[in-house]
């Protein structure tokens, strides 16, 4: 059964929120948004705010290291490859994030003069809001509008913070001279509104002529500006204290609020509602969403149609009348003081975000993995058993595996289709022997995903088990333990079993098969799905490797059942097709099983070179299939395609003078692994030109394989000394630091002993290496390919990379591939 997790009780806890904004935190966005009512006075000791972004003045630092200690992250506004990296890293910790915007960015007018800029940025926006936990939204009619990006979407109107705004006075004064002071404020983003009544404003000051000012803080309309009763106060203060500040001392007896209507101004907040009203000063609005929804016409304030003289009959009637305009201050500033202060509304983000963390400890409790307990065990197994097998020249593999599914016991009726590619030896009649249907496909035809279907299509058996040529059952009951799951959970849709590796393997297939059982972490047969209560949750939402314990699905070994698959096929792909058949599974909340009790010998010792193509090809695959965050690491910290190919080539040199000095190696396996890091840690503080020299005078030569490949993944691209050993820059060398960490942590707990894998170790040091390299290399591919910026010489690399790995090889079939947005990021 599932293991009950208790959830933390979060009635005493501090919540630490995390905040990411790329303007000033002193500004009037992040103020009104987050600071003031996350720092009031009612949150001590409930929630605990940190900075992310540190403003300097060589420009914004972000502090990735700060998400650790957070619970909460939010985010403002603003989207681009830092916020990237920021959900990336808070994914990868279980951390929830918060988007918070109060504006349509994503749909901005033409006249805006910020309109280029987010344009830009928006489809980063959008992905943004589509993986984030939620949103937090001012307005009703904001949230309608991002709906469609994701479904959590909270609406936390604007408040009003007293004490920023205590200086209040009645706005009435007359106070310069005995005139009226017509006010406005606003951005020069608002030049468009302050144009719609420029006309009005023009006859009111004509026709009150001595008697009126109209005063513009921070924008003004070309109509406007050289009149005599016009007063320019040029630009806003940016800090939001200050500016409240100024504006309550400028004594303003009227306000203005115009709004063009338009789907980005109706999304907007009534702020400037709030604003005007705490200083008691009554004020003229559009009539649209935000105002006419905020202000009670007559009472709170006047609303005016967007035409010339419903703006001039509003302006002359509060100016005619002084005991309206004190009334209407007074009543505005009794409701907003009521009801919309920051004080009194400040509990709205902490249950908010109390909630957010409950719904995280939910979340992370949505996977529901049992222990899989078959109780029921036929004598035998009557339902049809179809075994479906890919073949490229098998050979005596392909012969001993066909005579072992022949031998398995208990099971009544198997049936073997095999699906050769062109085989130049004689697969089709050792198939033919075993009594297996042959389909022969021409190899340019094949790609693992549609292969499989055809297989499948011509299959006649209730249970569809796919298998490689070159796995081998561990024992006779191989089939009958993969069925009888099935009978025991009717809700089954498919499984997969273990992937053994014999005791004579390489180390680096032994040490490869423990970590992938330990990031699985399956210790028994088990089955997993999505609680029957998780019908909101969003699976993309999990962190990578939830994600790929949820959707594990291995084709080496794995049994469909057939009516599963007539809903459900394999897609198209070239790689990784059984990982995207597992996410199609997760997506429609059905079970998946995995048996560690039985499964298929199944390893493959080849060259770094294979290692290197295939870790590319992987990570490129999982990133896609499974919509894993991409940091931006490389194009943060600009990282170019030169600089990526420097350090692989300075990792290798450094690791091939790292080998060469181990000598004799020893066969205990703890002093083995520490000559050789000492080797690498001390040739890292080296000069370039000494590292240089010693492989030079040394002749060192390093692995074979790599040495072909990797000359042609850096062709002609020179490389100088300085940019080739520049460690302090090198950011392949921790991760494969850390790789060659938990390759030591294992050698030390599994092997006594080297003896008689000497050269052994230092393939696997080559092969970690490998790894690495190729990690790196396909996730900078991808993240080049999402900003649109993959260069020739990438699009060769990615090419090369992928020849010997899947049988596209032809240009017109990569062509053809590339035309499909499944296959588009597999084959590049």
């Amino acid at each position: 059964m599932a293991k009950k997790i208790k959830k933390k009780k979060l009635k005493n806890k501090v919540i630490t929120v995390l905040l990411y904004s790329f303007a000033d935190y002193s500004h009037a966005c992040p103020m009104i948004r987050l600071i003031s009512p996350l720092t009031t006075s009612c949150m001590k000791g409930r929630l605990r705010v940190v900075f992310g972004t540190e403003f300097t003045d060589r420009g914004i630092y972000v502090n990735l290291d700060a998400i650790k200690e957070a619970d909460i992250v939010v985010i403002q506004r603003d989207a681009n490859l830092f916020t990237s990296a920021i959900l990336a890293e808070a994914r990868r910790l279980g951390k929830v994030v918060v988007y918070e915007v109060d504006d349509l960015l994503i749909k901005l007018p033409n006249s805006h003069p910020q309109k280029t800029g987010y344009d830009e940025s928006a489809q980063h926006i959008i992905n943004l809001m589509r993986r984030v936990d939620a949103i937090t939204v001012t307005t009703p009619k904001l949230k309608e509008q991002l709906l469609k990006y994701n479904k959590n979407i909270y609406v936390l109107p604007n408040y009003i913070d007293v004490n920023i705004w205590s200086g209040s006075k009645v706005g009435t004064t007359q106070g310069r001279d005995g005139k009226i002071v017509m006010g406005y404020m606003g951005t020069p983003t608002h030049g468009e509104d302050l144009q719609m009544i420029s006309p009005a404003i023009k006859r009111i000051l004509q026709k009150y002529k001595g008697r009126v000012i109209f005063r513009a803080v921070g924008c003004i309309t070309e109509e406007l500006r050289d009149m005599e009763e016009v007063e320019l106060v040029q630009s806003l203060v940016k800090d939001y204290r200050e500016f409240a500040s100024m504006f309550q001392s400028n004594h303003i007896d009227i306000a203005l609020a115009p709004l063009v209507s338009s789907p980005f101004n109706e999304c907007k907040s009534s702020i400037k509602f709030l604003e005007y009203s705490i200083c008691k000063i009554p004020g003229i609005y559009s009539k649209i969403a935000p105002y006419a929804e905020s202000v009670t016409d007559g009472v709170t304030g006047i609303l005016a149609n967007d035409d010339e003289e419903s703006w001039y009959k509003a302006m002359e009637m509060l100016i005619e009348n002084k005991d309206l305009r004190l009334k209407i201050g007074q009543s505005a500033y009794s409701e907003v003081k009521e009801k919309y202060t920051v004080q009194k509304n400040a509990h709205k983000w902490l249950n908010l975000y109390t909630d957010l963390v409950k719904q995280k400890e939910y979340f992370r409790n949505a996977p529901v993995i049992n222990q899989m307990a078959i109780r029921t065990r036929p004598p035998v197994i009557t339902s049809k058993v179809s075994v479906i097998i890919p073949v490229k020249n098998g050979g005596g593999q392909l012969r001993e595996l066909l005579g072992r599914i022949r031998s398995q016991r208990r099971v009544q009726d198997v049936e073997i289709i095999v699906i050769d590619s062109e085989s130049t030896d004689n697969s089709v009649q050792i198939a033919e022997e075993f009594g297996a249907k042959v389909i022969r496909i021409a190899q340019k035809e094949f790609n693992h995903g549609s292969t499989r279907n055809l297989g499948a299509r011509e299959a006649s058996g209730d249970y569809l088990v796919f298998t490689v040529q070159d796995a081998m059952p561990v024992g006779d009951y191989w089939l009958y333990n993969m069925i009888c799951p099935f009978i025991e959970y009717p809700e089954l849709a498919a499984l997969s079993s273990r992937q053994f590796v014999k005791p004579e393997a390489d180390l680096f297939s032994l040490w490869l098969n423990e970590s992938m059982a330990r990031l699985l972490g399956f210790e028994n047969d088990s089955i997993y799905t999505l609680s029957e209560n998780s019908k909101r949750i969003d699976w993309k939402l999990f962190d990578s490797t939830t994600k790929r314990r949820l959707t594990f699905l291995d084709n080496v070994s794995s049994c469909i059942r057939r009516d599963v698959f007539k809903e459900i096929q394999f897609s198209p792909l070239i790689n990784a097709e059984d990982i995207d058949f597992g996410v199609k599974l997760l997506e429609r909340k059905k079970t998946i099983g995995y048996l560690t009790s039985t499964g298929v010998y199944h390893w493959h010792d080849r060259g770094a070179d294979d290692v290197f193509k295939r870790h590319y090809i992987s990570t490129k695959a999982q990133i896609y299939i499974l919509e894993d965050d991409l940091p931006y690491f490389f194009n943060i910290n600009d990282i170019t395609l030169d600089s990526v190919i420097a350090s692989i080539a300075g990792t290798y040199d450094l690791i091939n003078i790292a080998v060469a000095g181990l000598g004799h190696i020893d066969l205990e396996p703890v002093t083995a692994i520490k000559t050789f890091i000492n080797a690498l840690k001390a040739n890292m503080e080296t000069s370039p030109g000494r590292i240089e020299k010693t492989l030079e005078e040394r002749g060192i030569q390093g692995d074979d394989s790599l040495n072909s490949l990797l000359g042609q993944i850096a062709g002609d691209i020179v490389l100088l000394p300085e940019q080739r050993y520049n460690f302090k820059r090198n950011f392949i060398i921790p991760d494969f630091m850390d790789r060659f960490g938990n390759f030591a942590e294992y050698l030390y707990c599994k092997h006594h002993t080297l003896k008689g894998r000497e050269k052994d170790f230092i393939s696997c040091i080559y092969k970690i290496f490998a790894m690495t390299a190729g990690s790196a290399l396909g996730t900078y591919y991808l993240e080049e390919e999402t900003l649109n910026r993959l260069s020739p010489r990438l699009r060769e690399i990615d090419r090369l990379l992928g020849e010997g790995v899947c049988y596209f090889l032809e240009d017109r079939q990569m062509q053809g591939a590339a035309q499909s947005p499944n296959l588009r990021c597999l084959t590049g």
